[in-house]
């Protein structure tokens, strides 16, 4: 399902609401990734199911062409401890993001969105990360960094 998802108001609100003045309740800005990174959002009932074991074992064994893509990873746990990269989300916000994304409970789901906010792929299934390095390979965004990178190093 290919939904032109944008990360705009409604869903940075969701990561951006606080509980008051709690220290534990900080605001978190997703907009801070727009135009620098590319979000994967794996969405796991607990951190045992499998196909998230299985990619975060992919994740690590690729970790320099994770950083290569600007990548940062999400991982939102229905049971357990949720993290944007390394930095955790509090309970509320996972909770918001699963609703505002249309997460089915219960069900693994993997989301890449793009450096420009889109959605560019989602499945509610196992899915490989050359998958996903295949289908960031092909975007024009991409495709301009990598030459950009090689114009820089041919100087």
């Amino acid at each position: 399902m290919n939904r032109p998802m944008l990360f705009t108001a409604s869903v940075i609100a969701v990561l951006t609401m606080g509980l008051g003045s709690a220290p534990s309740a900080a605001a978190f800005d997703l907009s801070e990734f727009r135009w620098k990174n590319r979000l994967i959002l794996l969405f796991a009932p607990d951190l045992r199911h499998p196909y998230l074991e299985a990619f975060e074992g992919e994740i690590a064994h690729w970790e320099a062409e994770v950083q290569d893509r600007d990548l940062v990873v999400f991982k939102i746990i229905e049971s357990g401890p949720s993290v944007a990269g390394e930095r955790p989300l509090e309970t509320f916000q996972a909770k918001a993001l699963r609703k505002s994304l249309d997460i089915t409970a219960g069900r693994f789901t993997v989301i890449l969105i793009g450096k420009d906010g889109g959605e560019k792929f989602r499945r509610n299934d196992r899915v490989s990360l050359r998958e996903i390095f295949s289908l960031i390979d092909a975007m024009p965004m991409r495709r301009e960094e990598v030459r950009s990178r090689k114009a820089g190093q041919i100087k």
